[in-house]
């Protein structure tokens, strides 16, 4: 800290732990006159923020443990990623600003801390100079991918066969494949058994399956339309029927106005014609 930050540590607070309760941190205390504060007993919530740090860390690590099949034995590979990561990522504390973001404002960074992010446990091809290899042998090494070199600026790819790490930046990434795989099952979705797999499989090959016919179908829907609509033939003039001659007589009987008023005649009741002959006397 006071080197690289030009900070004086005035106070040290930590838990009870036999790691910081130790006659060499207390000769060390009293040498550089910093004060040592612990908390009480099973009282984690005096140390909040380290804490709750430790926590957020311990989270990152399982998670990439977990979903990249990368086994336990690598958890300080997995620790040191997480801080890496975390260190790069926005914060609502610091106004969505990154630490190095926010610690950039007072001291440069060194370029070592520059890198570009890649997927933990990927498949990672180290390429082998010549020294390296003989003639025959292969020009790069299938490894995984296991975080970023601390005091180099390089990549961390590890070779389980030779149980070496490699750290360099002459490496190229398959971020698609994982080197890792569930060796329990070869199911690709988490907590799922084989036949529930099998089962989502079957039912996107459905779903694939139907769409296909619905396509097919709306485009032979639309090739039927445009044959019928070249099929038909168009209507000329000479063929339309002719409109009918309104000076040409009428031959349906049906047709003919007939005269009403002796039907009319005919419908009156009786009564009604004593009534007309009793008002023409």
């Amino acid at each position: 800290m006071k080197t690289q930050f030009n900070a004086q540590i005035q106070i040290l607070r930590s838990d009870n732990g036999g790691e910081f309760v130790n006659h060499d941190f207390q000769t060390y205390f009293q040498q550089h006159g910093i004060i040592h504060e612990t908390t009480c007993p099973q009282t984690p919530q005096q140390n909040g923020v380290a804490e709750r740090k430790n926590r957020h860390l311990l989270e990152t690590a399982r998670a990439l443990l977990i979903s990249t099949h990368v086994p336990r034995h690598h958890w300080d590979d997995a620790i040191v990623t997480a801080v890496h990561l975390i260190n790069r990522m926005p914060s609502g504390v610091l106004t969505f600003k990154t630490p190095l973001q926010v610690l950039a404002q007072h001291r440069p960074l060194p370029s070592v801390l520059v890198f570009t992010p890649r997927i933990f446990g990927c498949v990672a091809f180290v390429h082998l100079h010549k020294n390296q290899r003989s003639k025959l042998d292969p020009c790069a090494l299938r490894c995984v991918f296991m975080g970023y070199a601390t005091h180099q600026k390089g990549y961390r790819c590890y070779h389980p066969p030779t149980q070496l790490t490699y750290v360099t930046l002459d490496v190229t990434f398959l971020e698609s494949d994982l080197f890792f795989h569930d060796p329990s099952s070869n199911s690709t979705l988490q907590g799922e058994i084989r036949s529930e797999e099998q089962n989502w499989s079957n039912l996107e090959n459905k779903e694939i399956l139907f769409c296909t016919e619905m396509i097919d179908h709306s485009k032979s829907g639309a090739r039927d339309y445009s044959l019928s609509k070249s099929d038909q033939s168009p209507i000329h003039s000479d063929q339309l029927p002719d409109p009918p001659d309104p000076c040409e007589d009428i031959s349906d009987p049906s047709l003919t106005p007939t005269d009403n008023t002796e039907q009319q005649d005919e419908d009156l009741p009786s009564n009604s014609t004593e009534d007309v002959a009793h008002i023409k006397d």
